[in-house]
């Protein structure tokens, strides 16, 4: 063995780690070479004196609480940042894109990161909206306002006009009769329910903070879609130069699931040119994207 691959392993044959044959092929080499075995001989020394420490501090089980706690949270960190960078690694490294290309590949990364975030945002946004749009029923009833048709006057006599003039004493005795009681009893003759009111409903307002919510997701999602398709056409042309190349079988089974993507994103196409503000059909667009990725993905390798 060279001394440059003792010295590497020196370490891992002092815990004990390599194998019966490296080991005697190493020990064989530290028998003859002095500079080797000097370099052995600090190593043991090390273990000893990292045995022989004794720590002073006592690690308590709120430190350790604290620890895992930093620990999950740089884990954290490091998988949203690794999520862009790796795939633009692997881009980079399998395609060779040149350097004009490298932001799309980078927009891509990002795209497939705020995918999950602003579907999420679209559908608490929409459904917070239907929810507004459903009032109360009781809320509904008190703002009813309208007024009563008063009915033609009838012209068969004195008698009938007499009853007419009693009824609506008795009726403004009664309604007095309730103001009596409080604000909170009387009703008004124009808030009685009856066959011939005129209901005239509120209409429910919008909100110009929640509608400008919902138009920055929709932008989102324009942004991931267009983000889809420049990454699609880098990677079909990746696959277009590798076709020659392939295996007939692989070929034809790569171009029928192609088929089948392409017909899906067509139909998500359709629905939402007829639902554009319908994030449920938004999300399966985006799906039928990510999935056209990963097969062009797979066949790229």
């Amino acid at each position: 063995m060279r001394c440059e691959e003792v010295l590497a392993q020196l370490e891992d044959y002092s815990y004990g780690e390599l194998g019966d044959r490296v080991s005697l092929r190493l020990a064989t080499h530290l028998r003859d070479c002095q500079t080797c075995r000097r370099a052995y001989e600090e190593i043991l020394k090390e273990n000893e004196l990292y045995t022989s420490y004794t720590r002073d501090i006592e690690v308590t089980p709120a430190m350790w609480e604290a620890v895992r706690a930093r620990t999950v949270l740089a884990d954290g960190r490091q998988l949203r940042l690794s999520l862009i960078t790796r795939l633009s690694n692997w881009l980079r490294a399998k395609f060779a894109l040149p350097a004009a290309r490298l932001a799309t590949a980078r927009q891509l990364a990002f795209a497939l990161a705020l995918v999950a975030a602003t579907i999420t945002t679209t559908l608490i946004v929409k459904n917070y909206l239907d929810g507004r749009g459903q009032e109360n029923p009781v809320a509904r009833q008190k703002e009813v306002s309208g007024h009563v048709e008063q009915p033609a006057k009838d012209q068969q006599g004195p008698a009938k006009s007499q009853q007419e003039s009693s009824t609506r004493g008795e009726d403004r005795g009664a309604i007095k009769g309730k103001e009596q009681l409080g604000p909170s009893m009387a009703i008004s003759p124009s808030k009685k329910p009856g066959p011939n009111r005129l209901i005239k409903r509120k209409q429910p307002e919008s909100n110009p903070s929640l509608d400008s919510a919902l138009n920055i997701a929709q932008q989102k999602i324009q942004r991931a879609e267009r983000e889809y398709l420049s990454a699609i056409n880098i990677l079909t042309q990746v696959v277009n130069r590798r076709k020659a190349s392939m295996d007939p079988a692989l070929l034809a089974e790569y171009k029928k699931n192609l088929d089948i993507i392409d017909r899906s994103i067509e139909a998500c196409r359709i629905a939402r040119a007829k639902h554009p503000n319908d994030p449920v059909v938004a999300e399966f667009l985006l799906a039928a994207y990510a999935k056209k990725v990963s097969l062009l993905q797979e066949m790229a390798q």
